[in-house]
């Protein structure tokens, strides 16, 4: 090998070389760098939704514990109560009695159509559900009733729209599955849910849903609105903000 070839290992050509290939292997070590922390990233976000996912199902099952002791110890109250109901002979002529006010037999009629809507519900719409899943169900229904959007009532609620061209709100009222002989099982169960759930035993389990869909159907409305919980085949939905939910009403 000559001076001159040796000496070309020294010349700045040679020494610009070195430094690309330097650059080149530190952004080579930046790259894998970033690659780690990305992956850890990650892991660290698939760890906190599966935490997220873990605590949203312990939360569905302590309130379906609740729930379900809640109508346990219903149902045994009102058991205990017809046992102890006696027949009460009058001892007042019928002349002594006060004139029934019709306002009473309009409130009881109301009150009985109003359980009628509530239970028709629960039974097309759920009643293959475990009971967290129809009463999630009725929850909602429940906070139409209270929302300034929907009508007032549960038969309002529930049969909106039922006579237009345009569309019901709940597909039972308008497809035909009324029509269809009722299991008489499932409506026993639908009609003491509807009944308790009007006496007061109630757990707001959809988290202020106001809307519901099936898992296998995908409805156009579902991407505007917040999810609130998944419960057996049901996911719910409540709007998103105060300002949309006063555009919904206009």
């Amino acid at each position: 090998m000559t001076r001159q070839n040796q000496d070309l290992g020294n010349t700045p050509l040679d020494t610009a070389s070195r430094d690309r290939w330097n650059i080149c292997w530190q952004s080579r070590n930046l790259v894998a760098c970033a690659s780690i922390i990305v992956a850890m990233f990650a892991t660290i976000v698939s760890v906190q939704n599966s935490r997220t996912t873990t605590a949203d199902e312990m939360v569905i099952a302590e309130e379906t514990e609740k729930l379900e002791q809640l109508f346990t110890d219903y149902l045994a109250f009102n058991e205990t109560e017809m046992r102890l109901a006696t027949p009460v002979r009058l001892s007042t002529e019928i002349d002594d009695l006060e004139p029934l006010d019709p306002a009473l037999l309009k409130v009881a009629a109301i009150r009985g159509s109003e359980q009628q809507c509530l239970a028709e519900a629960i039974y097309y719409e759920a009643r293959n559900e475990a009971a967290i899943g129809r009463v999630a169900v009725a929850d909602v229904i429940l906070n139409r009733v209270k929302s300034s959007v929907y009508p007032d009532t549960i038969c309002g609620v529930v049969y909106q729209g039922s006579k237009r061209v345009t569309g019901c709100q709940f597909s039972f009222t308008c497809d035909g599955s009324m029509d269809k002989a009722l299991e008489h099982k499932h409506w026993s169960k639908a009609e003491n849910m509807a009944t308790a759930i009007l006496a007061g035993v109630h757990l707001p389990v959809s988290r202020k849903a106001t809307h519901y869909h099936a898992n296998y159907v995908d409805p156009y409305w579902a991407p505007n609105l917040e999810p609130t919980a998944t419960i057996g085949v049901h996911h719910f939905y409540k709007f998103p903000s105060k300002a949309f939910l006063a555009a919904a009403g206009q």
